[in-house]
């Protein structure tokens, strides 16, 4: 198939926004399932695990084709809640354009800001689909403001709903200025132009007019035309708002609802004509393993083979690989270089992904998303061609924001527990095992309460290991209040060998949010092995792991300034020596907590206001902003994260007798009050 008529597109919201649904509505409209399943019943092509039927939300991304307007059209169906942001941005990473669902009752949530922002950094067009318009409470216009005010995006819409909730029908076509009546649960569509004597014609007028101006805004070739008052034609207009879309300038807006089919149809439109093919993405840009030169790799079928991994699961196929070919051909019976290990990998059979199910497929070139069982390549890892060596920038994930003992059910079952929590850390990079040096406990952590109950669930369910989670806990940073250096020393003897060195550090604080940054500036470096060098780096690497307290340094930058050998030169000795020397320092600088905190948005009955309002200031909440929304008020807070847990949830429904909804999202870490820490950190 032509790359043109390619379209690789992740769809992508808040929970509920209706991402699955419309996923099915897709599906059923380009005749890939005879009929659609149902998010309630658990019934749906992309959410096939068995938690997520009964859950009735999306945990992982899946992976579906279709044919729509002669465009083969790959489709990656995101999860929408929170601890699961690590799943739409791997799934963002691989994909040239998106689809985001936006709720017309909830309008734009906390989570599709989350979204929103993974897109942009990716610098991927997105054409948006205000869905539910037939739900009671739904308020299109409300939408586009929230795209506008809480995105800061270029909303403009090519079509306004005709009727609302119950009577929602259809749409007004703004560049015809027809009336388009849908028919439900197909893609039948009547037609019939707007006369002045309608009900709806100088709306329409008027909604037709703001969009040709915001289009002449962002596209300097329309602009001409439409301020010399040139005759537009519908094939100039669509051109136009296709540019300002791969540009990134403007976001197309459709309406509908996916769940009574009503203009799903139109999506698959907007897809097929406004987001990019793969000939039509900047190259993708990586670097020479050896030389770190720069180097690019065009969509060409017929150049070098280059293709990134972005997600690992483990399926009853074993090891599953989903991978996105950017450059080359890729054919069963190969041997790539793994660039990332330095390893050769054989490729056996080739599949597309239609959820569950899988299709065989002979080759695969630029733009496929294709699956391959037996892979040792995992997540963020580079394939492609041993004579044209190329290194992909690996995905950055978030950290994990909570932890929790688990322990197996049996002593015996360990080492099964193990290899189990091995395999879920290798699918999900959030998820992280550890052990404390103290205590001998397996450290789990995650993104979540509801992510660490789905880890459980696996082990038990999936992977068939029995163990027991402890109760969260959130996991602290440190960061430090003040420059200072600090001064470590060994000296032991091992196997009959004197191990000497001293090691000497400078810490200055860091940008706010920021990782610990490690660097060399030695005087004496040329009279230093350079593996001395490395291990005093990964001494330093190791002690920022676990603090002054027990928690991972950030915001922080540390430079190794001196390294001595009283003795014979030990590397064993240069790393202890230079983790001694943070350790030091840190102490030194003087260290303070930092806590995750989370933004949270409650729409409740303005009655139950007090009482909310009462119980967030008891839990270090910092409300930041209150407004009526129809006839509920939404409260905006920060609260720390620490204090959402347990019974949170009851909490807000016993204050609210249940009609209050909430939503969160991470919003970064803040400073822990003197007294706080002190408890803590046990002093």
């Amino acid at each position: 198939m032509k790359l043109e008529m390619i379209r690789n597109i992740g769809i992508i919201s808040h929970i509920d926004a209706g991402k699955t649904t419309t996923t099915e509505g897709i599906l059923y409209l380009t005749g890939v399932i005879p009929r659609r399943g149902a998010v309630d019943e658990g019934t749906t092509t992309t959410d096939f695990d068995e938690i997520e039927r009964e859950r009735g939300i999306t945990i992982q991304s899946a992976s579906v084709q279709c044919e729509w307007k002669n465009r083969h059209i790959n489709i990656i169906d995101t999860p929408g809640h929170v601890d699961f942001t690590a799943e739409v941005e791997r799934s963002l990473r691989v994909l040239d354009g998106a689809l985001m669902i936006v709720c017309a009752v909830g309008g734009v949530e906390p989570q599709t800001e989350t979204v929103w922002r993974q897109a942009r950094r990716y610098r991927i067009p997105c054409v948006a689909f205000i869905n539910k318009l037939d739900r009671i409470g739904a308020d299109f216009h409300k939408a586009i403001e929230g795209l506008r005010t809480r995105l800061g995006a270029v909303p403009v819409p090519f079509m306004i709903p005709v009727g609302v909730t119950q009577d929602f029908r259809g749409a007004i076509d703004l560049w015809e200025l027809e009336r388009v009546l849908w028919t439900p649960d197909t893609s039948d569509e009547k037609r019939s132009p707007l006369t002045e004597e309608d009900e709806m014609y100088l709306s329409a007028v008027e909604a037709r007019e703001s969009m040709l101006e915001t289009l002449a805004e962002h596209d300097d070739t329309f602009a001409e035309a439409y301020l010399e008052e040139k005759e537009i034609v519908k094939k100039d207009f669509e051109a136009a708002l296709r540019r300002a879309c791969l540009a990134c300038r403007i976001v197309p807006v459709l309406c509908g609802s996916a769940l009574s089919l009503r203009g799903v149809h139109r999506v698959l439109d907007a897809v097929a004509d406004y987001l990019p093919s793969p000939s039509e993405c900047p190259p993708i840009v990586g670097i020479h393993p050896k030389t770190y030169q720069r180097e690019e790799r065009p969509p060409d079928p017929n150049g070098p083979t280059a293709m990134l991994a972005f997600k690992t699961t483990f399926t009853g196929y074993g090891k599953t690989t989903y991978l996105r070919v950017y450059s080359g051909a890729v054919k069963k019976g190969q041997r790539l270089l793994n660039s990332t290990t330095g390893k050769m990998e054989n490729i056996g059979p080739i599949y597309l992904a239609q959820g569950k199910k899988r299709v065989q497929a002979d080759t695969a070139g630029p733009g496929s998303i294709i699956v391959m069982d037996g892979l040792a390549a995992t997540t963020g890892h580079t394939l492609c061609d041993r004579n044209h060596p190329i290194l992909l920038d690996a995905i950055p994930f978030p950290k994990p924001l909570v932890r929790a003992s688990v322990e197996p059910r049996r002593a015996s079952e360990m080492d099964e527990l193990m290899a189990a929590l091995g395999h879920l850390a290798e699918d999900d990079p959030t998820f992280t095992v550890s052990t404390d040096e103290e205590t001998g406990q397996i450290i789990v952590s995650a993104m979540g309460e509801l992510h660490l109950n789905i880890i459980g669930r696996r082990l038990n369910e999936n992977l068939h290991v029995h163990a027991r989670i402890g109760n969260p806990s959130v996991v602290y940073r440190e960061s430090i209040q003040n420059e200072a250096e600090g001064i470590g020393k060994f000296s032991q003897e091992i196997d009959e060998k004197m191990h000497e060195a001293v090691a000497r550090v400078r810490m200055v604080p860091g940008k706010p949010g920021s990782d610990v940054i490690v660097s060399t500036d030695l005087t004496n470096e040329r009279k230093i092995s350079p593996t001395a060098i490395q291990a005093a780096q990964e001494g330093v690497i190791e002690a920022a792991q676990t603090g002054a307290f027990g928690f991972p340094l950030s915001e922080a930058e540390v430079t190794l300034i001196d390294l001595e050998f009283p003795g014979d030169r030990s590397d064993l000795a240069a790393k202890v020596a230079a983790s001694h020397a943070v350790e030091n320092a840190c102490r030194n600088a003087g260290i303070r907590l930092l806590e995750p905190v989370m933004d949270v948005e409650i729409v409740t009955d303005p009655e139950t206001v007090g009482p909310m309002m009462s119980d967030l200031n008891a839990h270090r909440a910092q409300i930041s902003g209150m407004e009526m929304e129809g006839d509920f008020q939404k409260i905006r807070a920060r609260i720390p994260l620490a204090e959402t847990f347990g019974d949170f949830t009851t909490r807000l429904r016993n204050l609210t007798q249940g009609r209050a909804v909430f939503t969160m999202q991470p919003a970064g870490f803040a400073p822990v009050s003197p007294e706080q820490t002190k408890r803590i950190v046990g002093l």
